[in-house]
């Protein structure tokens, strides 16, 4: 029967490797993609301006190189030259329902798309792409991790509340985001409640938990991180809400604000009462 997991090379990406251009391939579907590896020659984070993941048109996954560094080490798996990673499973989850929470899946006939729009280049840049996979499984939960651009209009307090919000309870919840920025507190209020930062959680204190718990926090970056104790399904931060969600910055400038958000999104909708 072999192994669970499988690795191997994907196809190679169509383009011309040069400053400004945008390269890409196409996966098969039908396997679970639990991560994707991309191993390179004379690569460095800012060669690497988008890597994005679609399914069907479908946007899953957009980071800069240096955003993929980052999640890695965030994890606390150190960074190898020239190879950049994106793991769309947690390896590190409490319980294989969590690990395999935020697998790509995919079904026969789906069009996966990776593609990667590169930076200033050198002109001696190469990019492989390697895939672990696993057998198709039914799909429950999909997996978001996009940026989302923060409006920030003054030094201190800024109100946002454009973050996506389920139409049912637990249709989309947050595993983290990592918000890029100037930002020194953080409150999150969800109908009149405080779920996070009553008084505004001061970010050297959130920092300082995380690192307790094997976190890395990347430069300039405040981490709301619900699952930092690894129960990666029961703390979930759950965005329905019956009056409003609001997640309040602080930041020290008025310059705007990077949130990349990792999502996790309901397939099927509850039946009905």
């Amino acid at each position: 029967m072999g192994a669970r997991i499988n690795f191997f090379k994907m196809p190679a990406f169509q383009g011309n490797i040069a400053t400004g251009n945008t390269i890409q391939t196409f996966l098969d579907g039908g396997p679970t993609y639990e991560e994707l590896q991309l191993h390179c020659a004379n690569v460095v984070a800012a060669d690497i301006a988008q890597f994005i993941v679609e399914v069907n048109g479908d946007l899953r996954v957009q980071l800069t190189g240096q955003q993929m560094l980052d999640l890695e080490a965030y994890e606390g798996r150190t960074a190898t030259s020239n190879e950049f990673v994106f793991s769309f499973s947690d390896a590190l989850a409490r319980t294989i329902q969590g690990e395999a929470s935020g697998g790509l899946v995919t079904k026969p006939g789906d069009r996966v798309l990776v593609k990667i729009v590169l930076g200033t280049l050198g002109g001696s840049e190469a990019f492989d792409l390697y895939a672990v996979t696993s057998p198709n499984r039914v799909e429950e939960l999909r997996r978001y991790v996009v940026p989302e651009a923060v409006p920030i209009t003054l030094t201190g307090d800024n109100d946002y509340k454009g973050l996506r919000s389920g139409n049912f309870t637990n249709e989309i919840r947050i595993r983290r985001m990592f918000n890029y920025g100037n930002v020194t507190h953080l409150r999150i209020e969800q109908d009149q409640r405080f779920p996070y930062g009553k008084d505004k959680l001061l970010k050297a204190v959130n920092d300082s938990l995380l690192a307790r718990h094997g976190k890395t926090v990347p430069s300039s970056c405040y981490v709301f991180d619900p699952i930092f104790r690894g129960n990666t399904l029961i703390d979930l931060f759950d965005t329905f809400s019956r009056q409003s969600l609001t997640v309040t910055m602080t930041t020290g400038d008025s310059n705007a604000v990077t949130s990349i958000v990792d999502y996790l999104e309901m397939t099927r909708q509850p039946a009905a009462a």
